[in-house]
Formats: structure tokens, C-alpha cells, sequence
């Protein structure tokens, strides 16, 4: 058996590229108007403690539907968590949060819009059928897809 690849490699990545959520190719910087969202609103445990972006504008189109979205920050200006939060406002790092600090802690940060640079990116996650034949059970998602956006930049 060869592990050799094989096919035609003549078409450009661009074109190879599938379109993500925000319906351009993966990887294509785009200016984003976004809200800070908090993902324990949404009562699933993959959001729990974290903060998600609800995509607002699209380079200058709006977006109509509701456009919730997971992300990486590496500008160092977006928490993701409560303890990156945590940290961005205090200068410190922390092992344990209480309900009231969070809460105190949103104020500061859930709701509040920016315009960013940022490109969409995604990783397949969870676990595949018939993992727990080779391995003990976890608990975790079915083998999926999952887009997020990665920020490069804050505009304004």
C-alpha cells in the first residue's frame, strides 16, 4: 500500500478553498463590525465561561440573520474567557472566579461593538464513531466541523 499523493494539483488554493459562515473563502481578512457575546447566555456547555462574536457588518455589508461565532485572538485586546478577561483587566492572572466578579467583570466587556480585521478559519473537532473501541469513553461532541474567527486587528 502507498502513501503516495496522487491528482491533479493544478487548480490554485483559492479555488480549492470552500466558503466559510461569513460566505467568503477561509482566510480571506475582512473589516467585521462585532459584539462582545457572552457564551454562558447560550446555556451549552462548548460556551460556557466563554465569550463569542456576534458578527454585525461584513466589510460594508450588514448581516440580517444573527451570526454567533467562536474566536481566537491574536491581538491580545479580546478575551475569549472569564479568565482572559480576568487577566486584560486586572494585569494579574487568577485560579478561581466567582459568579459576582464575573458578573462585575462583564460589564466592562459583554456588549460592547468593534470593528475588527479578521480572518474565518475552522478545525474538524469531537469525537469519531467508534472511538471508545481503541480508547476509554469521553464525554465530548460528535466528530463535526467547527468555524472561527481569528483576530488579527482592531480598526476602530
Amino acid at each position: 500500500m502507498s502513501c503516495s499523493q496522487t491528482g491533479n494539483k493544478s487548480a490554485t488554493v483559492q479555488q480549492q478553498l470552500a466558503k466559510g459562515r461569513l460566505n467568503y473563502p477561509f482566510g480571506t481578512i475582512l473589516k467585521l463590525d462585532v459584539e462582545i457575546v457572552d457564551g454562558d447566555d447560550f446555556q451549552l456547555k462548548e460556551s460556557s465561561g466563554k465569550y463569542l462574536l456576534n458578527v454585525l457588518r461584513i466589510e460594508d455589508s450588514v448581516v440580517n440573520d444573527t451570526l454567533i461565532i467562536p474566536f481566537e485572538d491574536e491581538t491580545g485586546l479580546f478575551p475569549k474567557d472569564d479568565f482572559e478577561l480576568y487577566e486584560h483587566l486586572n494585569d494579574k492572572t487568577t485560579g478561581s472566579l466567582s459568579s459576582d466578579e464575573i458578573i462585575k467583570m462583564e460589564q466592562h466587556y459583554v456588549g460592547k461593538r468593534f470593528c475588527i480585521a479578521a480572518y474565518e478559519s475552522g478545525k474538524f473537532t469531537g469525537l469519531p464513531d467508534g472511538y471508545n473501541e481503541y480508547l476509554d469513553e469521553r464525554a465530548d461532541k460528535s466528530f463535526h466541523f467547527q468555524n472561527y474567527l481569528i483576530v488579527i486587528g482592531k480598526l476602530y
